[in-house]
């Protein structure tokens, strides 16, 4: 019996949808998707009007598998049998529709698994993306193959990650040992031409156009002559898919320090805490505690009043994203104006300097409207994270584990149940969604 080999990543560019000074919804990638392979692979066939790029060939020895000549032209011919089907008005905006037409024309040697939402261009449908598996002789390979641009941006799992120090990797050490003022000099030293220059040496004099390029800046302390610190700038270049990669960013960053230092991760998390020991917290919205009832429940406001008797076991479920002994010794409960909301915090037990308790990051915290001029006598920190908190909680409410999130916020799952994070004042918050409420049972819609 055959069996998987790889998962293959792709996308169908459909000449004739292609649309010249802009960019169509179906059949086109863009400029930045293009880009989301460092060398995408591309495959057509003689006669056919479809380009097919493939961005990343997963099997259990290689993450850069090609697709194997064999596969390419009913594949390809696939695809250009869907388009017709387009065209004739086959496809309408039911996905399960189209997964039947599949299932019914390609049979033998097909398995299909999922047809994802329908889009179109005003004149036809197709879908966003396609999932199958497919056996050529003795061997089969999973496809997933996207048509929409803006469902591959955001969906597409892979990226390559690549980090240019503050200073030259070979130096980072420097960082550690030596004192405030010297670390200052090292910094300010790396020019933007210096900097320019380690990226082309990690990428290549003439490498291709890159998804994005992201500065993260990070605090690092003198041990010795305490407060002092300086902050260094990472610039990050992704090539892939670079939402929600802000942890997988950091470790990346992280793995890169440890194997170009003598010193170990305990060290550095003193150096570098935001970096090595972020400030931590989980929060858990009682998103089944209603208020006034609405139409709906997504509609209706929530309730602020907590109840001990019972009120600890979400915060026990959902806040354990630590030492889940530690929960009860952290856990707050806060209220927020945001639909009358109340949330319980957690912090994780090895924040640095022993700051598990959100009141001793935010003292100042205090449920005033920003309109309210006593606002004014809140911090600037605060302020932020009031807003960010509420921004997180709406965010939260709609968050799924498909489709974009709000500008500065990242969907993660953890424990296999899906959270929203985002920073506020170099504190990482991380926050249940109400989709895990509803997907666990505890809320109903």
């Amino acid at each position: 019996m055959s069996t998987s080999t790889a998962l293959y990543s792709c996308f169908a560019e459909i000449h004739d949808l292609i649309i010249n000074g802009s960019n169509s919804p179906i059949g086109e990638l863009t400029n930045k998707t293009r880009s989301y392979a460092k060398e995408p692979d591309f495959y057509s066939q003689p006669d056919a009007d479809i380009d097919l790029w493939g961005f990343r060939g997963v099997s259990s020895t290689s993450k850069y598998e090609k697709i194997p000549t064999a596969f390419v032209k009913p594949v390809v011919d696939m695809i250009s049998w869907l388009y017709t089907q387009a065209i004739g008005n086959k496809t309408t905006d039911s996905s399960q529709s189209c997964l039947q037409l599949l299932k019914a024309t390609y049979t033998t040697n097909w398995t299909w698994t999922d047809v994802g939402v329908m889009v179109t261009n005003n004149a036809i449908w197709l879908p966003s993306s396609i999932t199958f598996t497919l056996k050529v002789g003795d061997e089969t390979n999973d496809f997933k193959i996207w048509f929409a641009n803006e469902y591959f941006a955001v969906e597409f799992p892979y990226r390559e990650i690549y980090v240019v120090h503050p200073v030259p990797i070979a130096n980072i050490d420097a960082l550690a040992n030596q004192n405030f003022k010297q670390v200052l000099q090292l910094i300010q030293a790396q020019t933007t031409a210096k900097i320019e220059d380690r990226v082309d040496a990690l990428l290549g004099k003439d490498y291709p156009p890159y998804s994005a390029r992201v500065v993260y800046s990070f605090d690092i302390y003198d041990l010795v002559n305490t407060p002092n610190k300086n902050t260094g700038d990472w610039t990050v270049i992704y090539y892939g898919n670079p939402n929600d990669a802000e942890e997988e960013t950091y470790e990346q960053i992280k793995q890169c320090i440890l194997s170009n230092s003598q010193y170990d991760e305990t060290k550095w998390a003193d150096i570098i805490p935001d970096l090595f020991n972020p400030l931590e917290f989980a929060i858990v919205p009682y998103w089944n505690k209603i208020g006034i009832q609405n139409e709906t429940v997504a509609g209706s406001t929530l309730s602020p009043i907590f109840t001990y008797d019972g009120g600890t076991d979400l915060p026990t479920k959902y806040g354990a994203l630590w030492d889940a002994s530690k929960i009860i010794k952290s856990l707050q409960v806060v209220p927020s104006l945001y639909k009358s909301a109340h949330m319980a915090f957690v912090g994780k037990p090895t924040n640095h300097n022993d700051l598990d308790l959100i009141t001793e990051i935010f003292p100042d915290y205090q449920l005033i409207p920003s309109t309210d001029s006593q606002a004014g006598m809140m911090s600037k920190a605060t302020s932020q994270f009031i807003k960010d908190l509420e921004g997180m909680l709406a965010a939260a409410e709609t968050v799924t584990p498909d489709g974009m999130p709000p500008t500065g916020i990242q969907r993660v799952t953890k424990n296999g149940m899906l959270y929203i994070t985002r920073r506020s004042s170099n504190v990482k918050l991380s926050m249940i969604t109400r989709y895990q409420f509803v997907k666990d049972g505890i809320l109903t819609e």
